[in-house]
């Protein structure tokens, strides 16, 4: 009865002994916080964005000459008026921008000034450009109608393919590759692209291939879009995962995608439409009870 003790207490200190003291594992090193452009590369955090605005448009500079800056950075500009306020306050503060609500009160006893409200995107700088970040700057005018100070609001967006692309940390952006080899590389990551396609009159006039992956699972899936634009030598000099979803893309994914074995694609034909009435049979379960929850809420009075 006592051996079994003796022996684990053995076990224990000679694994004491093969461990040095003190010892743990190295942390992981910390995620390199994202990156965007606004007049130089800067951390998309408010104070960092502020000092930079700063930086590039001095207080004192004439309001004109303030706004024409910004919108030389693609930002697009709206001065307060009470028609703004009251009609179009989205015009002023874009949906989801987060302002501290002691900026807020200072906007509001700023308005007799006539604040800009500038407004702009931005894309963090890394590969495929998978987060981005809706930036407010307020140019904040003095009594001689110059730049007195400004205010930032900030919004991060993340895209919806992200998990897909940190699922495959080694595709790469083909950027300054021929088409054929761009081509080949998002190929060889289950990618379908496109012969060379012009730009569409009124959009970005760059020739682009466009190129399509299925993000499938059981009951579902969607497509995953990247545009790779052209330079004028035929190299790929961007990329551009689209946010956008068509009608049918999750049955397009569970169906046959061209690239099955002949007994893979049988199966996967048998089974389709079982798939399909187990994806719409949970959707009329999740409809009804959400309308079931909506009417359950409703004052009695309403009934």
């Amino acid at each position: 009865m006592t051996r079994f003790p003796i022996l684990l207490c053995c076990a224990i200190l000679s694994g004491c002994q093969t461990i040095p003291l003190g010892w743990a594992p190295s942390p992981p090193p910390p995620p390199q916080p994202p990156t965007i452009s606004l007049f130089e590369k800067i951390v998309p955090d408010r104070d960092a964005i502020k000092q930079t605005v700063l930086r590039h448009i001095p207080p004192g500079t004439p309001m004109e000459q303030a706004q024409a800056m910004l919108e030389h950075q693609e930002f697009t500009c709206h001065p307060y008026t009470k028609a703004n306020l009251f009609f179009g306050s989205s015009d002023l503060i874009p949906l989801g921008v987060y302002l501290p609500i002691d900026v807020q009160k200072r906007l509001f006893l700023e308005r007799d000034r006539h604040p800009i409200y500038c407004r702009a995107t931005r894309h963090e700088l890394e590969e495929w450009h998978l987060k981005s970040f809706t930036v407010l700057v307020v140019l904040i005018p003095d009594d001689a109608h110059r730049l007195c100070d400004v205010e930032i609001g900030l919004a991060p967006k993340r895209h919806p393919n992200v998990t897909f692309f940190q699922q495959r940390p080694d595709l790469h952006e083909p950027l300054g590759l021929p088409i054929e080899a761009a081509r080949a590389r998002m190929t060889a990551a289950g990618f379908r692209c496109s012969e060379v396609q012009a730009g569409k009159p009124g959009q970005d006039p760059r020739s682009y291939i466009h190129c399509e992956a299925f993000d499938e699972w059981l009951l579902g899936g969607h497509i995953v879009r990247v545009r790779l634009y052209l330079d004028e030598s035929s190299l790929i000099c961007e990329s551009k995962v689209l946010d956008e979803d068509s009608l049918f893309d999750a049955e397009r994914c569970m169906w046959l995608h061209g690239d099955e074995s002949a007994a893979q694609a049988v199966g996967k034909a048998t089974v389709y439409p079982v798939r399909l009435g187990c994806r719409y049979t949970l959707i009329t379960i999740g409809v009804t009870i959400g309308v079931t929850m909506a009417v359950t809420a409703m004052p009695y009075g309403l009934h």
